[in-house]
């Protein structure tokens, strides 16, 4: 190409939004064109230097000579992930659990508790990782109650990342009810996140979240959360408790209540996440379940209530759209498993379990079979693991483009073969009926309608992605 008089429409998919057409890329492009430019398009019918051709060469729709170094950074940067090694590492450290939550997904599959070798391992397997940053996160069952190697692991990886010098963050998502003052003084020491679970008000919370004894968790969680607030306060640390809401059939009714007690306590971010069927969740379905259609009201109208408190100068951001927005407006990549194609699991996630087992992600080992098992610490090497044939069968069944080749938000969205073989049994699904499916795309048009009519949701969503 000699001049931008020579250029290229790249091929793109199309959905209606609002009265718009949103034209899409496959390198995550994009362009809102109302009805006489998009029928323009269609028909190439449009020359360069008129309004059309600036704006789709502006948005990167069409290519030219200066453009094009450009549309290969922003790809470069929309997916990251494909060039790194896992950055977000998941320990399990015990199976157990002291609550007993009706929905609970973290299927016990076996009983015991980390060994100081598997620990080990680990932290050499984590380091190995050609990635500069690295999360390591604490799952359960309940990390606390395996308090001896949790410190451990996080003394070690901090005291070997003053060589190794990574971008490491640590987080723990516990259910606070074991909380003492020794063990928040090591997490706050080493700058540890903690996170929690909270479902919204006492009344729903307790519905589904309880002791082994059946005894409602929320007064427990709650004072924790308001205890180590307190010290994060007296600290002057910019830290703060995370929680996540599961949402099930009971949430429905109460979007307000859930964001209005998350705000109560400091918390102005929220991932609202639907309940998935693994675990025991399943035998639980009937009761706490709900369908993908019922979600995406809940979330719409959870979305509407947040944006409205935006505008009133309420600060509070929805966990999935940042992410989803920063791909939308920003083509970043922030390495979210979910929205990944192929999935992230086994190449931007890794699972541990106690007993030395690899997973792709954490929701793989809940299914309680070895599908998605990549190897065991105790008996794999690191270029084994990185190379099992179930790692490479999940990215094979995830390429979002070979399953929905024709849908306009593909190059921001991502499938989860985990969820495709447990609710299909196949890996490869019928992608149009998967419940993540049907929720990442309402979501995504959700977001482009609010792009292309609400001028104050935009500049919420930019100060999101720019925060």
């Amino acid at each position: 190409m000699k001049t931008d008089s020579e250029f290229a429409i790249l091929p793109f998919n199309t959905a209606r939004i609002n009265d718009k057409f949103l034209v899409s890329t496959q390198l995550g492009n994009w362009s809102l064109l109302n009805r006489d430019d998009f029928f323009r398009l269609n028909s190439f019918n449009f020359s360069p230097g008129t309004s059309l051709y600036n704006r789709l060469k502006k948005d990167g729709v069409l290519v030219t000579k200066s453009n094009l170094e450009n549309i290969i950074r922003d790809f470069r940067s929309l997916h990251r992930n494909w060039f790194l090694d896992p950055g977000l590492h998941i320990i399990v450290l015990t199976s157990d659990c002291n609550f007993k939550c009706a929905y609970c997904q973290a299927k016990k599959t076996l009983p015991g508790r980390m060994s100081k070798e598997v620990a080990i391992k680990i932290l050499e397997f984590i380091f190995s990782c050609r990635n500069p940053g690295i999360m390591i996160e604490f799952q359960g069952g309940e990390p606390l109650l395996d308090k001896e190697n949790l410190k451990y692991i996080i003394e070690n990886a901090r005291r070997k990342n003053k060589i190794e010098k990574k971008s490491l963050e640590i987080s723990v998502v516990t259910n606070l009810s074991l909380m003492d003052d020794e063990t928040a003084d090591l997490l706050i020491r080493n700058d540890v996140l903690i996170c929690t679970s909270l479902d919204g008000p006492e009344f729903l919370h307790d519905k589904s979240r309880v002791f082994k004894s059946g005894v409602g968790t929320y007064k427990s969680v709650i004072a924790q959360i308001k205890k180590l607030q307190k010290r994060y306060r007296e600290l002057n640390s910019t830290r703060r408790v995370g929680a996540l809401p599961t949402i099930t059939k009971f949430s429905l009714p109460y979007h307000k209540e859930i964001v209005d007690e998350y705000l109560s306590l400091g918390i102005n971010g929220i991932h609202l996440r639907p309940l998935n069927r693994i675990g025991s969740a399943d035998s639980q379905w009937d009761k706490v379940g709900l369908t993908p259609e019922e979600f995406n009201d809940f979330w719409a109208r959870s979305m509407d209530y947040i944006i409205e408190l935006n505008k009133r100068g309420v600060r509070v951001s929805e966990a999935l759209s940042v992410i989803a927005l920063n791909k939308i407006l920003k083509k970043r990549d922030l390495c979210y498993t979910d929205l990944e194609s192929p999935c992230g699991g086994g190449r931007t996630q890794i699972d541990y379990l106690f007993n030395g087992d690899v997973y792709t992600c954490d929701e793989a080992r809940m299914l309680g079979d070895k599908t998605f098992k990549m190897g065991n610490l105790l008996k794999d090497n690191f270029r084994k693991i990185m190379s099992s044939e179930n790692l490479f069968y999940s990215c094979q069944s995830s390429l979002l483009e070979l399953w929905d080749y024709n849908s306009a938000f593909s190059p921001w969205t991502g499938t989860c073969p985990v969820f495709n073989y447990f609710e299909q049994k196949n890996p490869v699904a019928k992608i149009a009926q998967t419940a993540k499916h049907k929720i990442h795309n309402f979501q995504f048009k959700y977001l482009f309608a609010k792009i292309d009519r609400d001028r104050e949701a935009l500049k919420i969503f930019r100060n999101w992605v720019n925060d």
